[in-house]
């Protein structure tokens, strides 16, 4: 009988002890894992990433596998959409987005905004410029030949117009 009070008693102490250590109103809550506070730690890029992706939904790490194209050249409720709800990671932009340099530069703006304020890691933008016959603002950019003509020059050369490029882009 003994045995049997001193067993219910610790069954009971540990039952109490661990419902106690479920809920502790003394312990702070842990921060919220943001793409700026990952990003101003001191972790490696490494742990970054891995803490970034440990955190994500699933939503979030299938939409960063995507990259869309967007119809315009502002940000219209089309895109606005597509950035909330499938929470993308990137966007491409093609001529159809394209008109001057400012007004890339403001599309690029409101699309960060946009992704920002929808809690997205930093998208990904991208332009298709490849060179040759697909070229993006022919008259405003760069002229980049076709990738056989590059391939004819030195090394040098060619690392040089991609640094022109890459620097303009």
């Amino acid at each position: 009988m003994f045995r049997r009070i001193v067993a219910a008693t610790m069954i009971g102490a540990l039952a109490l002890t661990a419902g106690c250590g479920l809920h502790n109103p003394f312990t702070s809550k842990a921060e919220p894992v943001t793409y700026e506070s990952v990003a101003q730690s001191e972790l490696s890029p490494e742990e970054k990433v891995d803490k970034l992706v440990a955190n994500m939904s699933d939503a979030d790490k299938v939409g960063q596998l995507l990259m869309i194209g967007i119809h315009g050249k502002t940000l219209n409720d089309d895109a606005k959409f597509m950035l909330n709800e499938y929470r993308v990671g990137g966007i491409i932009l093609f001529d159809r987005n394209m008109e001057s340099k400012d007004q890339v530069k403001s599309l690029i703006t409101d699309i960060n905004k946009t992704g920002k304020s929808a809690g997205l890691t930093p998208l990904f933008i991208g332009i298709d410029q490849e060179g040759g016959a697909v070229a993006r603002m022919e008259d405003q950019l760069i002229k980049v030949p076709p990738a056989e003509e590059v391939g004819k020059e030195s090394v040098e050369q060619a690392a040089s117009l991609a640094k022109q490029v890459g620097t303009e882009l």
